[in-house]
């Protein structure tokens, strides 16, 4: 069998990729709302109207607390207030943006406007995903492993070691594993003896 040491032959490694694109489950929305007024009091009490209306729509399209925040801009010439704020809203499931989008769309006029949403894939997915690539790509260096183990009239054994490589940018993930198995002979010395 050439000048290989015995125990490289008795081990195989092998690798495997996994690929999967995803689809977005999470969104955002910005929205704009701004007033002039003769003074800043008024001008501030016409926007936060908006400001509250949003936050009741996102609230019925189950956005937390948390996912909802307003940037507020205010500025104060010598004759006109003018306050405007930036209301932006995470939606943590696509299909709630699309109903609060369509709602809120609904009211857009000069005074208030909204932005065409935004698709990502939340990081809860993501992780998911790594997971179930990894085990899949796993899988299926087993199975090349084995078969490579039967050509050589061996059987596999315990795996020696297994790592995973990550990668790939969104919205696909790729999960490569690389694995070293051990190769069992029913007798010591056959690898020997050839």
């Amino acid at each position: 069998m050439g000048d290989y040491p015995v125990d490289v032959l008795r081990h195989v490694e092998v690798s495997s990729t996994c690929e999967r694109v995803i689809a977005p489950d999470c969104a955002t929305m910005t929205i704009h709302a701004r007033s002039e007024k003769d003074n800043l009091q008024d001008a501030h009490g016409s926007v936060e109207k908006w400001v509250r209306w949003v936050q009741q729509v996102s609230a019925q399209h189950n956005v937390l607390q948390d996912d909802f925040c307003v940037h507020w801009n205010v500025s104060a010439g010598t004759t006109k207030a003018n306050i405007s704020a930036t209301i932006l809203v995470t939606f943590r499931k696509a299909d709630n943006a699309d109903a609060a989008f369509t709602t809120i769309l609904g009211r857009a006029s000069d005074r208030f406007s909204v932005e065409p949403l935004k698709r990502f894939v939340g990081p809860d997915l993501v992780t998911t995903m790594r997971r179930d690539l990894a085990v899949l790509a796993a899988e299926s260096a087993m199975a090349k492993a084995s078969a490579i183990a039967a050509a050589c009239g061996m059987r596999l054994g315990t795996v020696v070691s297994l790592s995973e490589v990550p990668g790939g940018i969104l919205p696909s993930i790729t999960a490569t594993v690389q694995a070293k198995w051990e190769l069992l002979q029913d007798r010591a010395d056959s690898l020997q003896k050839r």
